[in-house]
């Protein structure tokens, strides 16, 4: 990650340090640009057969941890220890977008002399982004296919610093996943409307596609339990604001964020 991609970052120093660093970026089709970053947030790929690629999904008792390095023109601000949480939201048409919120241990920072020249500031090469399209079959409530406008998963994770006379890894105290869904009633769509009314658990899959409309992924939520509604019209249509906690239904697949090779 660039220091020119939208982070921002506050450390406190005391004797001892924490960095906390968030970043927004758009979701890429390309594996490797956030297998790290969720492997932080205690996510683990497995990999899945129909179709072949890899399922993330969280691992409670994942130690895996991130380091940093945020560079700017004179100084380099080292972290490690790292742990994490996410959330991610997309529109109709519009690049999925991912945001990682960090805790790091500062370690410490190296400074440059006057004498030297700036630092080279890394950049990475745009990848392929992931949408949500006009795809009614792609993405449905218990089986029934409609219009998703909008959504939003928030991992609700909870990241603490511990307190030692040995500086520690942070780690994941709790999380509580929800999504919120945005849909309109329309002609095509009845069944899924009525179904998102319901007070019933959801099985909901969310299809991710690329800039040529070819699915590259999914978002399979095997248990949604509703919570709140909101209902209202826009633009002569009845819409729907449903909220849900995501819960498992066999070990930690609350969430299973799938990307097909």
């Amino acid at each position: 990650m660039s220091a020119t991609s939208g982070g921002k970052h506050d450390i406190s120093v005391p004797s001892k340090g924490t960095i906390e660093y968030s970043i927004t970026q758009k979701m890429s089709d390309a594996k490797a640009s956030y297998i790290t970053l969720l492997e932080a947030c205690n996510f683990a790929g497995t990999a899945v057969t129909t179709p072949a690629g890899v399922s993330y999904e969280m691992k409670t008792s994942a130690t895996d941890t991130l380091s940093i390095e945020w560079i700017d023109p004179r100084t380099t601000i080292q972290g490690r220890g790292g742990k994490g949480a996410f959330s991610l939201k997309a529109q109709i048409n519009q690049p999925v977008e991912i945001t990682f919120d960090y805790k790091f241990v500062y370690e410490g920072e190296v400074q440059l002399a006057a004498v030297d020249p700036d630092n080279t500031v890394p950049t990475a090469a745009v990848p392929g982004f992931l949408y949500v399209l006009e795809d009614c079959a792609s993405y449905t409530i218990n089986g029934a296919s409609g219009h998703f406008e909008s959504f939003e998963i928030n991992w609700g994770a909870s990241v603490v610093s511990p307190d030692t006379t040995c500086p520690a890894p942070n780690y994941v105290q709790e999380y509580a996943p929800t999504l919120t869904i945005v849909q309109s009633l329309t002609e095509d769509n009845e069944a899924s409307f009525e179904e998102l009314k319901t007070q019933s658990s959801k099985n909901i899959i969310i299809g991710l596609f690329d800039s040529t409309a070819t699915k590259r992924g999914e978002i399979r939520i095997p248990n949604a339990v509703p919570n709140d509604l909101d209902k209202g019209g826009e633009e002569g249509r009845l819409k729907a604001t449903k909220s849900f906690a995501c819960l498992p239904t066999s070990g930690d697949d609350n969430i299973q964020i799938v990307i097909f090779d």
